[in-house]
């Protein structure tokens, strides 16, 4: 693993803020956010093991770096953001499109929230690596409507790439 300081993140030229994901701030804030659903389909590739990820979003930025290991997912969205989920996650979030290999319909849910911090951000993600969002970005927490219970693993998404990718339930 490599570790990259806080200014090679930098998504503008305001300051970067380092934030924890498990702040009572973003927890609480999460806990009482609105739910959205994933649209759309994606494709996907079931990772050999190794293969380095770097998720860039639409207006360049990189938001994130990750490594697969085998039998996870590599997910290209709509607008091309690629990112890694375990199996039991992209089991869990995505069904397969009939007649169309490697393409797959998502059926997640999240609650999300605005970026409480009014600045550019950076935290530790739960796989390990930095992970970046502009003072605009998103923060999201999957989340299981059945039983109401969250992921506990809160992460950035683009402003951009939430508004194509999520919907509100209403």
């Amino acid at each position: 693993m490599y570790v990259r300081s806080i200014e090679q993140f930098s998504v503008s030229e305001a300051p970067v803020q380092n934030v924890n994901r498990h702040t009572p701030e973003i927890l609480e804030g999460l806990s009482s956010a609105p739910v959205y659903r994933k649209q759309g389909q994606v494709s996907a590739e079931i990772a050999k093991g190794g293969e380095e990820v770097v998720t860039t979003l639409a207006d360049g930025t990189t938001e994130t770096h990750n490594t697969a290991q085998p039998g996870d997912a590599i997910i290209t969205n709509p607008g091309g953001e690629k990112y890694i989920i375990n199996k039991a996650k992209f089991t869990e979030r995505y069904d397969s499109k009939e007649g169309e290999d490697g393409v797959y319909i998502a059926n997640g849910h999240c609650k999300a929230m605005d970026n409480p911090y009014g600045s550019p951000i950076t935290m530790m993600a739960s796989w390990g690596e930095m992970q970046n969002g502009d003072a605009d970005c998103k923060l999201a927490d999957t989340y299981e409507p059945a039983t109401g219970e969250m992921g506990g693993e809160p992460y950035i998404i683009g402003r951009s790439e939430f508004d194509a990718t999520y919907k509100i339930v209403e």
